[in-house]
């Protein structure tokens, strides 16, 4: 599979170290720091905007299966997302923060070529309340995808 992934930050970074050694991985990131931490993976690494419709071209998103947006811009990479969408990829996840563009942990904005919007701060702030909810849980796993809770 062909995974181009925006940002090389720990987010990025770790989704690059846990693809890269089964599947054809390519990272885009502004910063040379983050892209030089990549050097010991088999990635091709772009350094640049990864809202630049030609830096995406010159990194064959035309080619990707998938595409995961996450720098740390909300709008960079609803952006990327909406350009890759509109290129022909067919999945596309972007991590965003701002509650303006998204009110529940995972939501997809299909309308606007976005596959999965994906909040961290509202998945983690669900988990703290769902824990907190349960003071004395030692433990916590779901069943039948999600329609079960066992405590």
């Amino acid at each position: 599979m062909r995974i181009l992934i925006t940002g090389a930050g720990e987010v990025g970074f770790l989704i690059a170290s846990e693809l890269y050694a089964d599947h054809d991985v390519t990272v885009i990131d502004k910063d040379p720091d983050a892209c030089a931490r990549l050097q010991d993976m088999d990635v091709k690494v772009l350094q640049g905007n990864a809202a630049n419709a030609r830096l995406l071209s010159e990194a064959d998103i035309k080619k990707a299966d998938i595409v995961v947006a996450a720098t740390g811009n909300d709008e960079v990479n609803v952006i990327t997302c909406i350009i890759a969408s509109h290129l022909g990829v067919r999945q596309t996840i972007a991590r965003v923060s701002n509650p303006e563009y998204i009110d529940q942990p995972v939501q997809d904005r299909k309308e606007i070529g976005i596959s999965y919007m994906i909040c961290p701060e509202l998945t983690m702030a669900e988990d703290m309340a769902s824990s907190l909810y349960f003071s004395s849980m030692l433990m916590s796993r779901d069943l039948a995808n999600g329609l079960v809770e066992l405590v």
